[in-house]
């Protein structure tokens, strides 16, 4: 269980909006002329982030806020990180910019930064936290079939290498790879009659396979998912949607809801 855990962590609550699962198109966005995007988790009352969008659908800024589940942690909620979201004259996105700001009055920042190729496709997005030069996160994007590959790294050290597999070169479909999980291992031994306790750290790599199995409706709308990870079922997502086709809310595993404002 705790492999899936972490599979659906990277999934849906990475903290940059461009790594996250993208719940529809930004054209279903656009035509809808939605302009916030209001997403809870666990309740329709415990806010999670809220997404601002241009009249083209694309994020401006997101604003994540801490998790809430009764209401003295709804009281208590307040805003974790923000991400602006910058694009040039082509509508392209060419750079997102974090700031994460926590309890002890810390902050940390990252950037993001997009290449892309001279067809004007998006060829790779580098993910670089506080003043690292080297990146810590790297997505690389392949086109016929539409395919991602995510590899996050330790310095020099590759912790995670995941590709992404797409229906209708949106919504995910298999995600396959592997990652390191940190592991200790506990150790006594003896020398010269006497007794050491030895911690041993050491890096376990886990392979994984999860399939989605997406199920459309006529309209082309995602209606649900049924995970697969080697075999095994592991949740059923289910979707569901207010009448001009948005998303209302998705069940299964964390419950998601969703809000929206519009453009007048």
């Amino acid at each position: 269980m705790k492999v899936i855990l972490l599979i659906l962590s990277i999934i849906f609550f990475n903290s940059s909006f461009a790594q996250e699962e993208r719940y529809q198109p930004d054209s279903i966005y656009a035509n809808r002329k939605v302009k916030i995007i209001k997403i809870f988790i666990n309740s329709p009352q415990d806010l999670s982030q809220i997404v601002h969008l241009n009249k083209s659908g694309q994020p401006t800024k997101v604003e994540n806020y801490d998790a809430s589940y009764d209401k003295k942690s709804r009281e208590t909620k307040r805003l974790h990180s923000v991400s602006f979201y910058y694009y040039n004259d082509k509508q392209k996105l060419v750079k997102v910019v974090d700031s994460a700001m926590y309890s002890s009055g810390s902050r940390s920042t990252g950037k993001t930064f997009f290449e892309y190729d001279n067809d004007g496709f998006l060829k790779c997005e580098k993910y670089f936290r506080n003043d690292d030069l080297e990146s810590y996160r790297q997505i690389n994007y392949s086109y016929s079939p539409y395919r991602t590959n995510l590899i996050t790294r330790n310095d020099t050290i590759v912790t995670l290498n995941e590709t992404m597999e797409y229906d209708k070169d949106f919504y995910t479909s298999r995600q396959h790879g592997f990652y390191f999980q940190p592991k200790v291992e506990y150790k006594t031994v003896t020398e010269n009659g006497i007794e050491f306790h030895i911690q041993h750290d050491y890096l376990e790599r886990r392979e994984t396979d999860l399939h989605f199995n997406n199920k459309f409706d006529s309209q082309g709308k995602r209606i649900s998912s049924n995970l697969i990870n080697k075999g095994h079922k592991v949740h059923k997502l289910e979707y569901r949607y207010f009448a001009n086709g948005l998303l209302k809310s998705e069940s299964g595993y964390v419950p998601i809801y969703f809000e929206y404002d519009y453009f007048k």
